[in-house]
């Protein structure tokens, strides 16, 4: 296995967990507020993405399991 692969792999989890952050920073912003900034206003896009965003996430955590999974 290069080097490559073996950083690829190991970023997975942390990419998904950065995602995952601004999954929880919008809704916070857009409910109670975060960091004394409430968003009282978001495009009709706003939702897709939130959507979009949460498939991003499930499949990066699925990639890196797998990947972690082939490696045992």
């Amino acid at each position: 296995m290069t080097t490559i692969q073996r950083t690829h792999r190991s970023t997975q989890p942390s990419r998904g967990g950065l995602m995952a952050g601004t999954i929880v920073g919008f809704v916070l912003a857009r409910t109670v507020g975060i960091f004394g900034f409430h968003l009282t206003f978001s495009s009709g896009l706003a939702w897709t993405v939130l959507i979009v965003e949460s498939a991003g996430v499930v499949m990066l955590l699925l990639t890196a399991a797998l990947l972690w999974r082939r490696r045992a």
